[in-house]
């Protein structure tokens, strides 16, 4: 064959071997489905606030978005199997204080961490939680009630029904300077009950549990955790404003990405996101689950995971929860 030819017959098997290589790089992202993976079960409040966005996010990308619930273990196992998935844009995780803060501080054998693993979209809502007191506690005030329990401590009691829930409780304690006794409970229901009647003292909990109870008299709320007044409890102060100077507590769920996300992938969905939270029926339901959408960057958000981690660390510690995931 003539040198020609041969060059030729070389180039065309070249080109058939790139053409596909080059044609599924550009291939716009999303070609295919995307699943996003939740760590609790169907019902739960995490479960409706994914399956809000899920829905939107797939309408805003052309692409359908499965919600897969993986429940346990304080949503560190679907966490972890986000980690471990392809760092392709195809596998989000809805993220919270619990998976991305507490978790990895409770759990000796998690194989992530949310630092190094993970990449934040951006946070979609958070929620503070109030504290509040049984009706016939003498103690109008949260100055008062510390001041109570300072008088007697280890005396007076209070109902987790969470990890979170009495992490909070247990930081408020800690920058008071006093204690109290963790009772703990499954689920945040038993434990209103038994502040309502007077079973234990007071507890920490989302506004939406504890409302009707201080409606109808049987409970006394007394603070709010976040740093502002919310729509909810804009009559509330702050717990900051009463004197823990720099206290916040928040409830919240993000979308998270594997580490490693191609940057225009991760840029694609942050634009997504953004847009998905100002819609004004997506800011309706969110504020009837009670909470509060995020405006802060997804970067800003991000960093601010590493400081909790740092900011919860003694707390977990403290309470006796370091170490409890084994």
């Amino acid at each position: 064959m003539h040198r020609r030819d041969v060059l030729r017959a070389l180039g065309a098997c070249l080109m058939a071997v790139g053409t596909p290589h080059a044609l599924a790089q550009s291939t716009p992202y999303p070609a295919k489905p995307l699943r996003l993976l939740v760590g609790f079960p169907p019902g739960a409040q995490t479960d409706a606030i994914a399956r809000l966005v899920a829905a939107k996010l797939g309408d805003h990308l052309g692409q359908s978005v499965v919600v897969e619930n993986r429940s346990g273990a304080s949503g560190t196992i679907a966490a972890d199997a986000a980690a471990r998935s392809p760092a392709d844009g195809y596998t989000l995780l809805i993220g919270g204080n619990s998976n991305m803060v507490l978790g990895p501080l409770m759990f000796d054998n998690l194989r992530y961490d949310p630092v190094r693993d993970f990449v934040a979209i951006g946070r979609i809502a958070r929620v503070p939680l109030v504290a509040a007191v049984n009706a016939n506690v003498p103690a109008k005030t949260l100055p008062e009630l510390l001041e109570l329990i300072r008088a007697r401590p280890d005396t007076l009691t209070y109902g987790s029904g969470a990890v979170g829930t009495q992490v909070a409780v247990e930081y408020l304690l800690d920058s008071a300077g006093v204690r109290a006794v963790n009772v703990p409970y499954k689920g945040t229901a038993p434990a209103v009950i038994d502040v309502v009647a007077g079973r234990i003292d007071f507890i920490f909990a989302d506004y939406a549990v504890l409302a009707p109870h201080a409606n109808a008299g049987t409970l006394r709320l007394l603070a709010t955790t976040g740093t502002a007044h919310g729509h909810d409890t804009g009559t509330l102060p702050t717990v900051a404003e009463l004197g823990i100077r720099g206290f916040a507590y928040y409830s919240w769920s993000a979308i998270m990405a594997p580490a490693g996300t191609p940057p225009d992938v991760v840029a694609s969905l942050r634009r997504a996101l953004i847009a998905i939270v100002k819609m004004p029926d997506v800011k309706e339901a969110l504020m009837r689950m009670g909470f509060e959408v995020s405006e802060e960057s997804p970067d800003a958000f991000g960093a601010s995971i590493g400081t909790d981690i740092e900011r919860f660390r003694p707390i977990v510690r403290q309470a006796g929860l370091a170490g409890t995931g084994n």
